[in-house]
């Protein structure tokens, strides 16, 4: 596709993120592929990450289908060996979601 610029913002928590894609999306029309929206539908939803996740921090990180978020951000905070895992599993899964996206602008 001529003309095609992807796009990437990236910054720590709190920096303005989430304003800059809402303005680009709202006032520009410009699609905005939210990876933290992704992340989260990611480990609610996909088996495998579910799985790993449950394999590193106990049955407890979900509470039936929902995923206890309180418990693995406090937990995340406290061991780097838990960081490591989980956020290669979501960034894994999340890359895997987006080829199809990619392919289609290249192709």
């Amino acid at each position: 596709m001529e003309g095609l610029c992807i796009l990437g913002i990236t910054g720590g928590i709190g920096c303005g993120k989430s304003f800059v894609s809402s303005i680009l999306k709202e006032c520009y029309s410009i699609p905005v592929y939210d990876c933290d929206s992704e992340a989260k539908r990611l480990m609610s939803s996909d088996e495998g990450i579910r799985g790993k996740l449950i394999s590193l921090v106990g049955e407890e990180v979900y509470s039936g289908e929902v995923l206890n978020r309180k418990l693995l951000r406090g937990l995340m905070r406290f061991s780097r060996d838990m960081v490591s895992p989980e956020t290669a599993l979501t960034f894994f899964a999340i890359v895997l979601s987006l080829l199809p996206i990619w392919l289609a602008c290249v192709v």
